[in-house]
């Protein structure tokens, strides 16, 4: 491949990076970011233009490219008539010429800026009101992604106050339910306060999260309180199918439990006193006691580990 081949080569591929900013966010790809120096004279931006456009969009690059070049001749920004800055037919610039190379230096911004103003960017206001706020996003991170979609895919300026307005309305309306029902009792100005209206949402969001925090504590009390509810089942004198003189299987089929005699303990099983009065029952039954506290302590916030 000759020099001349590989520099069009190259100039192609920077001009489409400027090419993709004329387009708009919405059409660049992911991670974009025009980084490499692009310096092609005359003839290789006529070539650019035709590999990258149309005959149509490639006329309306260029017109809007001599609107700005009359202008600034107009304004004495540049020296020199219109034919001179931007002529339609190769000019033969030397990039050895200090002279040649500004013009072919504001020639290059004026294509740029052509590009930039020419090619119309694609609206498509639906990308917008596709986007929800997910269950556990919080309200900042959702407004976010507003900004993001509404640069993207509309033409709204997110920093005027009539753009605030608008997104104000569908961060409210996209929000989720709770979160958009307590908004939707603001009024007047505090309706139109972004700063509010995350304040607002960020308390909800806050309390929710706490909300769930203390169900799952509640969870676990009532699965530890349940385990020590089953260790103590039947312990207790006349309890069901276990109390003193009860048996478990009696008109159910099952297999009965020896009767307690009068004077014999239902814990330890020596004679002489009953279970409350039995030094072993603090012992036995202590170890679910102290789970139901822990689990107490987890559930009140008051337990340091």
């Amino acid at each position: 491949m000759k020099v001349k081949e590989i520099a069009i080569v190259e100039m192609k591929v920077n001009l489409r990076y400027r090419y993709l900013i004329g387009l708009g966010v919405g059409q660049r790809p992911p991670g974009f970011w025009p980084e490499k120096i692009w310096n092609p004279d005359w003839d290789d931006i006529q070539v650019i233009l035709d590999t990258l456009m149309d005959s149509t969009e490639k006329k309306m690059v260029l017109k809007s490219a001599k609107e700005r070049a009359r202008e600034d001749i107009r304004n004495r920004l540049v020296m020199g008539t219109l034919d001179d800055n931007f002529p339609t037919k190769d000019p033969g610039w030397d990039p050895n010429a200090p002279g040649h190379m500004r013009r072919l230096k504001k020639y290059q911004e004026w294509v740029q800026i052509g590009v930039q103003n020419a090619v119309p960017k694609t609206i498509n206001w639906s990308k917008l009101y596709e986007i929800r706020q997910e269950k556990k996003e919080s309200p900042t991170v959702f407004l976010e992604r507003l900004k993001e979609a509404a640069k993207k895919y509309t033409d709204l300026q997110i920093d005027t106050p009539q753009a605030k307005v608008q997104l104000n309305l569908i961060f409210l309306g996209q929000s989720q339910d709770d979160i958009r029902r307590k908004l939707q009792k603001l009024e007047g100005e505090e309706l139109r306060n972004l700063d509010k209206l995350l304040e607002v949402a960020w308390k909800l969001y806050s309390n929710r999260e706490k909300e769930i925090s203390k169900r799952q504590q509640q969870n676990l009390l009532a699965v530890i309180q349940g385990k020590g509810n089953q260790g103590m089942r039947g312990r207790g004198r006349g309890g069901r199918g276990l109390g003193r003189g009860g048996g478990l299987g009696r008109g159910h089929g099952g297999t009965a439990v020896p009767k307690l005699r009068f004077n014999q303990c239902a814990s330890c099983k020596q004679e002489g006193r009953w279970k409350n009065e039995c030094p072993n029952q603090f012992y036995q039954g202590n170890q679910p006691s102290q789970d139901q506290d822990i689990a107490k302590l987890m559930v009140l916030g008051e337990h340091s580990n």
